[in-house]
Order: structure tokens, then sequence, then C-alpha cells
């Protein structure tokens, strides 16, 4: 017998799952979405009460597997009850903190990558364009004490929030610093901070380094995004005593440095050179130099220098 294709298997599934579940699940829609995380992405399945705020996942793309595999029509459906039904309240309450949009605006953040590099990589999402940079929207999990981990939103989440792009990431932009607070530390700074560092280690490293700014969050996790936070630009500017320089060469890590350096660019492009490391920072996100304009609060490129 010719096998079924997804789609197929899908309405399959809907038809003929509520035979083994509950009663209470008799009236329940059953509905599939796309369930995109970090490491890739899935076809989803949930059934849930009309008492219950939160259901769990069951990955389709799995079962379709097994299907392929041979394994048996009551099996399969079984199985898929089990997850439905089966439940812990911490899976429950971790899939109402991404399905219930009043408790998952509180762990949004946003994270940006290369635009030209992603490509298509976020066709079906809510993006924002930030010149050569793409910002997509997260929500940070907690799975534990100490254990975070975060989910993209996709289209079909932004469709069951009811909400805009433009709320999205309104309300994104003004949690993130929340969770993920900017720090943009001197290597002085960062330096001293350093268990036994001495003065004369850093006074061999030459003053424009000294006075540079590395440009993250706190936990580096939304990274060379907090470029785009609220009055950051501005912040920076102060502390830097005016125009400075940005280079967002990595996902997870900006430079700053101020203008009056413009004759020791080479040492800062050569800075970043030799201490880029993909497994720390994250892959490189831009290859330009900016400057931003303290007078008119004004980023702009200035070349490509990587």
């Amino acid at each position: 017998m010719e096998k079924k294709s997804l789609d197929e298997f899908k309405q399959w599934i809907e038809e003929n799952i509520k035979l083994y579940l509950p009663p209470k699940y008799a009236d329940c829609k059953v509905s599939f979405e796309k369930i995109t995380k970090h490491s890739g992405s899935y076809n989803g399945m949930f059934i849930r009460p009309e008492d219950q705020c939160a259901s769990s996942i069951v990955n389709v793309d799995d079962f379709y597997c097994l299907y392929l595999n041979g394994e048996k029509d009551e099996r399969l459906l079984e199985e898929m009850a089990k997850i439905v039904t089966m439940a812990t309240p911490a899976e429950l309450k971790l899939r109402e903190s991404i399905l219930d949009y009043t408790k998952a605006k509180k762990n949004l953040f946003v994270r940006v990558c290369n635009k030209e590099m992603a490509g298509n990589a976020f066709d079906g999402f809510p993006t924002t364009d930030e010149g050569e940079f793409v910002m997509t929207y997260n929500i940070r999990l907690k799975f534990g004490p100490n254990n975070y981990g975060s989910v993209i939103i996709d289209n079909a989440m932004l469709k069951n929030y009811g909400i805009t792009k433009e709320k999205l990431h309104k309300d994104a932009m003004a949690n993130s610093n929340k969770i993920f607070p900017a720090c943009y530390d001197s290597c002085t700074e960062i330096m001293t901070k350093v268990e036994q560092t001495v003065i004369d280690d850093i006074n061999r490293i030459p003053e424009c380094i000294r006075e540079m700014l590395i440009v993250s969050d706190k936990y580096s996790k939304a990274g060379s995004a907090v470029i785009f936070y609220p009055k950051i630009l501005e912040e920076i500017s102060m502390k830097l005593g005016g125009d400075f320089y940005l280079l967002p060469y990595a996902e997870l890590s900006t430079l700053a440095f101020a203008t009056k350096y413009h004759d020791q660019l080479g040492e800062y492009l050569n800075f970043a050179c030799n201490t880029y490391d993909p497994n720390n920072d994250g892959v490189i996100l831009s290859r330009n130099l900016y400057k931003f304009d303290s007078d008119v609060k004004e980023l702009k490129v200035v070349d490509a220098v990587m």
C-alpha cells in the first residue's frame, strides 16, 4: 500500500487521535504548528481542553518517521495519546510560558545576525531589518535552577498571540535590557576583575586598547543585539567622551572606541582579528566599521575593514 504523505498523515491523526484520548478531549480542536528551536524545527500537534492553559507538543515528524518504517497505526496513536495526556506539571508550565503571551512577554528578547549570511533562514518568522542586520524575537525559557534555554518566535506563534509584529518588537525591545542587561566595560575594567592581574600587565597594552569597550550583555546571550537597545549608544558615547567607532564584528561581541584614537585604527582591527573566537564570540556579524555621531545621535557605516 502506498504510504501517506506528511499532510495526509496529519489529517489521519486528526481524524483518529481522539479515539485514544479521555472523554474530556472529545470537543478539543486538534491543531498543527511549525515549532522552531535554535537546533532546528519540526511539525508539532496540540490538543488542549478548555480548562487547561497549555498542552504537550507531539513531534509529528518523529511519528511520521516511525510510520514510514512500518510501525503499526494503533501503536502510533497510543503513543501520541500518552504524550497528550501524561504531561508533567513542569512541562505544562513550560508550554504555557510559550503559548500564553502575557507570560511570554516577560521573557522576550532580541537577537541579531547578518542579513546576507542568514539568507532565507528566517522565512516564516517575524523579523526586523536594521541595515545589514536582521533582528529576531525570542523567548527565554527556564528548565530548572540555573538551567535556561530559548525558543525563537515564528509567524504561527505570532498569529496565535493575536498581536502585530510592531507590538512584538516594542515589547521585546523594552524587555531585552531587563533580562539581558547591556554591558560595556573597558579592557582595563575587565582585566582588573580577573584575579592575579597586575598593573604592569595592563600598562603593557596600548592605551587605545585599554580604553576600548567590549559591548555585549551581562550573560552573553543577546550579545551584539544590545547596540539596538534604547539609549545604549548614547550611554556608550558618554562613557567614551563623544563620537566613537563601533565594530559589531561578531554576534556575541561588539567593540567600541573613541574617535580620538583614529590614528590607531590598525591596533583595533588587529585586536579584533587576533582575538576573535567563534566559540566565545559567535559567528561573524559584520565586516564594516561604524561611526556614532553624538550630536545627531546617528550610526553610519564608515568603511568595510575586515
